[in-house]
């Protein structure tokens, strides 16, 4: 299996120093059920060693099953710092592994469930107040998808 990039020009000069985040976006609710993406990432991590990949890189993070209502309902919250994508990410890799650690010290059946949050249920129990309650969705909505191109001028959103 060779390792080619679906970049135009190449923005990095080895592959050795990235760190990939593998990220599978989906449309079916099902997905989003509580223990997909653990499989997801063991199967993944199979995948990955098997290919003898993880040599290739500098780091291949496992990857993470996002449904794509979360996009569009936190398309405002993605540029910031705090709930950047990475951040995110990493906050639902912290986690996994917090709970994994709980059900093996204590063996838990709420640390158990912890275990198989989605990313989605990982991210909104962290920042649930910034998800919620916040200004300027529908604005950032019409400007990330430039929807007002080609119109006329009229009175600013």
């Amino acid at each position: 299996m060779s390792v080619s990039s679906f970049e135009l020009k190449q923005g990095y000069k080895y592959a050795k120093n990235l760190t990939v985040y593998p990220v599978m976006v989906c449309t079916d609710y099902f997905f989003s059920m509580p223990g997909i993406n653990t499989y997801l990432q063991l199967e993944f991590e199979k995948r990955y060693k098997a290919a003898n990949l993880e040599r290739k890189f500098k780091c291949i993070k496992p990857p993470v099953l996002i449904n794509v209502r979360f996009f569009i309902n936190h398309i405002d919250l993605l540029g910031q710092k705090q709930t950047s994508l990475l951040n995110l990410f990493e906050l639902f890799y912290s986690e996994q592994r917090r709970a994994l650690k709980k059900v093996r010290r204590t063996d838990a059946m709420s640390a158990f469930f912890d275990c198989y949050k989605t990313f989605e249920n990982s991210v909104f129990a962290n920042y649930e107040e910034i998800m919620y309650h916040r200004e300027g969705y529908v604005k950032k909505v019409v400007d990330t998808l430039e929807l007002t191109r080609g119109l006329p001028e009229g009175e600013a959103i």
